[in-house]
């Protein structure tokens, strides 16, 4: 899993068994003052088999701003994943059922 936070691409810890909610709460990123404002301002993603989804919010949306701002960081995105030896097949933004609810159907794909 990964997370745009502050323009910086950061990569969730090594087999990690959680959500970006859990991940974030362990950072101390969400929570106190700032409640969740990363939660539904950041984008977000993982990997699933082979497939990148990227979405940002409560309901795994996407728009124009979150598309640009994944684009922008998909060169520095996809070199940091391969050096953990995690090769992208394909790019998809928004999900349309929820992770953890199987088949993940994503609302837009994109050319690599």
């Amino acid at each position: 899993m990964f997370v745009i936070k502050d323009g910086q691409v950061i990569l969730g810890p090594c087999n990690f068994c959680g959500t970006h909610v859990d991940w974030f709460l362990d950072e101390g990123w969400i929570g106190g003052e700032d409640g969740d404002r990363l939660m539904k301002e950041a984008v977000r993603g993982a990997v699933y088999n082979g497939n990148l989804l990227f979405y940002k919010g409560w309901n795994f949306d996407i728009d124009e701003d979150s598309e640009k701002e994944f684009f922008a960081c998909w060169v520095e995105l996809k070199q940091k994943l391969a050096a953990g030896g995690i090769v992208v097949k394909g790019i998809y933004g928004g999900v349309t059922k929820y992770p953890g609810v199987l088949p993940l159907l994503p609302k837009r794909g994109y050319e690599i």
